[in-house]
Formats: structure tokens, sequence, C-alpha cells
């Protein structure tokens, strides 16, 4: 049985933990996707883990999904593209499959990641297949998003997290009185 690579906690829109993706041309495929979202607010998410565990890449694939919670704005607009050594899947929120039906993603895997893979040219099949995803989601009429990945994650203090619920706390308070 083969060990499960860990979810990680945060995630940016290119996580090659393997990696698969060409050094040459990471930073373009990073630049498009930011673009894409930019745009319309479609994250595409790429995932390279080398073992997703027993329970399959579809089921691994799920739990990023959930945890990561792929999609802006929760407009479900999101795209996971995960890669392991032995496949790969693709995974799209309900806010995006009107823009990349099934059919699609079948079209998609069948022409361009599969003669890639098959071809022992995986990082330009990523690459193919990425460019394949962005040009089907131009269509998808979503809100664009400004997030920041090049800001280092931080988690909230204690001390951040108490002046938070207490502001909550208050605002309701301030709400709850002024009925």
């Amino acid at each position: 049985t083969t060990t499960r690579f860990p979810i990680p906690e945060r995630y940016t829109l290119v996580n090659d933990n393997i990696p698969m993706l060409r050094l040459s041309s990471r930073a373009a495929v990073i630049a498009k996707l930011q673009a894409l979202e930019r745009r319309n607010g479609t994250q595409i998410v790429l995932l390279t883990v080398p073992s997703v565990g027993p329970a399959g890449i579809e089921a691994y694939a799920r739990e990023v999904v959930q945890k990561w919670e792929i999609g802006n704005n929760d407009q479900h607009n999101g795209v996971l593209f995960l890669v392991t050594h032995s496949g790969w899947y693709l995974a799209t929120g309900p806010g995006i499959s009107g823009a990349i039906p099934d059919v699609t993603l079948a079209r998609i895997t069948r022409d361009v990641m599969m003669p890639a893979w098959m071809g022992d040219e995986v990082s330009l099949g990523i690459e193919k297949t990425i460019d394949a995803l962005v040009a089907a989601s131009h269509a998808e009429e979503t809100t664009g998003t400004a997030y920041d990945y090049s800001a280092p994650y931080e988690p909230f203090t204690p001390a951040q997290w108490s002046a938070m619920l207490l502001g909550a706390h208050f605002a309701g308070l301030a709400i709850e009185a002024s009925m």
C-alpha cells in the first residue's frame, strides 16, 4: 500500500510537490492562472503529489477540493488538476461546470493530456492541459478576484482571534440594541 501525501494546509495556484512542471515554464503558467482569476474569478489549481494513498485519486481530489474550497467568492468556480506519478484527475466545482462540462474535460484528457502522458512529455501535457482549461473557462461569467498569492501565509494569533470575536460580539449587541 502506498503512503498518502498529506494535503497541505494552504495552497497557491501551482503546487508542484514532485516536481513535474518544467522550471522554465512555471512562471508563465502561474501568470496565466493569476490573469484568469483576476479576469473572471475562475481558479485553476495544479497539485502534483507522489501518492494519494489506497483510497485512490478521485477520493483524494474530493478531499483537496473540500479542504481548499477551490473557487472564489463562494462561486465554486474552481478546477483542481491533480497529477501523480501514476495518473491525473480533473475535478471541477459546480460553478464552472457550465463553461467546462464533463464532455470538455473528457476531450481535454483524450486529446491533450493522454498523448503527452503516453509520449513521456508529462510537463508539456500539464502546460497544454492548463492552456485548454484556461481557454474553456474564458466564457465563464463570474466575479474576478484580486487575491495576492505572493503574500506569505500568517495564521491569526490568539490575540487577533480574541479581538475578532469581541468585535463580532459587540457588533451583534449593537445590532440587537438598534432593533
